[in-house]
């Protein structure tokens, strides 16, 4: 073989093993930024399920369950009652209820008093 096809052959092969390395990094890189799912989540939304199986007709304080369950940030406690199926009252931002018990109304527009949330 001549210097210039192993001058092509081995600039070729440096080129892919570059491009896998880049494809490599930038996986790695992207798997290891990820967000690990905390523990925490689990079982904090074991403890509002057994909380709205108790009393499903229920509404409760959003800062109450937060206690109750070890987290102060509305924003968090927010995403683990939607994700157990709880919805917030159209009267307050404090309540919380489970949407299979307090359904919205369709039609009712959200400016107005729905009839399944507690009184304001």
């Amino acid at each position: 073989m001549d210097s210039g096809w192993a001058g092509a052959v081995g600039t070729g092969m440096g080129a892919f093993i570059g491009l896998l390395g880049g494809l490599a990094t930038t996986w790695m890189n992207n798997f290891l930024a990820k967000p690990k799912p905390d523990p925490h989540d689990a079982t904090a939304k074991d403890y509002l399920r057994s909380v709205f199986d108790a009393d499903p007709s229920g509404w409760y304080s959003i800062y109450g369950l937060g206690n109750m369950v070890g987290i102060a940030d509305t924003a968090q406690m927010a995403r683990l009652l939607l994700d157990v199926g709880a919805r917030g009252s159209v009267n307050s931002h404090v309540l919380w209820g489970l949407a299979r018990s307090h359904p919205l109304d369709a039609g009712v527009p959200a400016s107005t008093t729905d009839p399944h949330d507690p009184a304001p």
